[in-house]
């Protein structure tokens, strides 16, 4: 599960709690769900990378066809043909959302150190 830091998951609280008394149900009920109920430790320092996140951003993908199959009450569905839209759609959702939280290109503090990154100096 991805934790946010506390700062961003107060901050998302806050505007959710916001939304909902603007009567934007749905956009409070969407961050709601999607931060989850606790935000992660300080000293806690997680390792995820953009690949990380690609294969999260994937996974969901997945759940959404799914819930197309559902809606729909398909017998059967070719999960390759669904498979072949969904790199195309990841890169699409990726630079969407990252363009519009202005971070598009940005290597993430949780990526892993190259070696000549690592220094015993802090």
């Amino acid at each position: 599960m991805i934790k946010l830091n506390s700062t961003i998951h107060k901050r998302l609280i806050a505007q959710a709690s916001e939304a909902k008394n603007l009567e934007l149900t749905d956009l409070a009920d969407g961050v709601l769900g999607a931060i989850g109920p606790i935000s992660r430790e300080e000293n806690e320092i997680p390792i995820f990378s953009h690949a990380d996140l690609e294969k999260e951003v994937y996974n969901h993908l997945w759940k959404i066809a799914m819930a197309t199959v559902f809606y729909h009450d398909l017998k059967h569905v070719d999960i390759q043909k669904v498979n072949d839209v969904l790199p195309r759609l990841v890169q699409m959702v990726l630079g969407s959302v990252e363009q519009a939280i202005e971070r598009k290109n940005d290597i993430g503090p949780f990526e892993l150190k190259l070696p000549g990154e690592i220094s015993d100096k802090a």
